[in-house]
């Protein structure tokens, strides 16, 4: 149970949490892959989400047996990359800077993680989200991205806070798995994959809604 008190920061993933870019996401990776005969499902990348696009290439790649070249690698990221920027629309979900609004009023700090590479997080960030974050840490921050604890762990020095005094909130198993294992409460939302996949969060909503109503029980 979490006491009223203890909450000090909430640390948000972005993608598929903040903001409704995830599908954009996939049609971005799905043009980049399908030149190299790699056709994952949606379901597939969703399931991923959260890792460095190295990771994510490796994963791929290895699954649908196709050798690259490191060079291929990088094609395939840099037409993601492109092709992201080209087509992204970034729809903020609803409530969510009702959220934000409610956590700077209380003076509850806020961190943003990222897998989505420093260009791309700028972006949505300088088109929404000024000055609500003290921490920002995106993909291209960190050596492992997620499932690896080290992009949460990285937060958590930054704003110089205790695992108890933080709460994450995730949308993706990877994301889930890598705020737990650095030993934070994490809140996950059904906001693109069903619930029946987020089941390591300590708590699951179905929409923002709720999780703002939630959050006003936690902060005094």
């Amino acid at each position: 149970m979490i006491i009223k008190s203890i909450v000090k920061a909430v640390i948000f993933d972005m993608d598929g949490v903040l903001v409704e870019t995830m599908k954009y996401h996939m049609l971005s990776w799905e043009k980049a892959l399908h030149t190299f005969n790699i056709f994952p499902t949606d379901e597939e990348l969703y399931l991923i989400e959260g890792m460095s696009y190295k990771e994510t290439i490796d994963v791929l790649s290895k699954k649908y047996s196709v050798e690259l070249t490191q060079h291929e690698k990088e094609q395939i990221y840099s037409t993601k990359k492109k092709t992201l920027l080209e087509i992204c629309k970034f729809i903020i979900y609803p409530y969510v800077i009702e959220i934000l609004q409610f956590l700077k009023q209380k003076n509850v700090k806020m961190a943003l993680v990222s897998g989505s590479n420093k260009e791309f997080v700028s972006t949505v960030i300088e088109k929404n989200f000024n000055n609500f974050f003290n921490v920002i840490i995106t993909g291209s921050d960190v050596k492992n991205g997620k499932p690896s604890p080290e992009p949460y762990l990285v937060s958590l020095k930054k704003l110089q806070l205790k695992p108890n005094e933080v709460l994450v909130v995730e949308n993706a198993p990877l994301g889930i798995e890598s705020a737990k294992t650095a030993q934070l409460k994490t809140f996950a939302l059904t906001t693109t994959l069903d619930k029946k996949h987020l089941l390591k969060a300590d708590k699951i909503f179905s929409n923002h809604l709720e999780l703002l109503k939630y959050i006003k029980t936690l902060v005094i």
